[in-house]
């Protein structure tokens, strides 16, 4: 599978796992890689949080709501710091997506 582009010079390669920011590599936690590539394998749709927290945490147990939060916004803090670009979007209520910005 090839990098999917996020957005203009920003890639994800989801066979390495990797970020790529203008050549650079951005290095991420395993749970900021998993989100990421949940995300980003998605398609633009969105990924309900109980699905996140599933995938994340391989549990229907309740792990707490806050955990994803810090886990999203960190991993938004770094994708912003690195790219400038505010990849992760909110769907209220619902969950989180990368919008599909790039043409296919």
């Amino acid at each position: 599978m090839n990098p999917v582009e996020i957005d203009k010079h920003i890639f994800y390669d989801p066979e390495q796992k990797k970020l790529i920011c203008d050549h650079k590599t951005i290095e991420l936690t395993p749970y900021q890689t998993k989100i990421l590539d949940l995300l980003v394998k998605a398609d633009g749709h969105v990924v309900l949080r109980k699905d996140l927290m599933i995938a994340l945490w391989q549990t229907e147990q309740y792990i707490g709501a806050g955990t994803l939060t810090t886990h999203i916004s960190r991993l938004r803090q770094k994708l912003k710091k690195e790219t400038g670009t505010p990849i992760i979007c909110t769907a209220k209520g619902k969950g989180y997506y990368v919008p599909q910005t790039v043409e296919k």
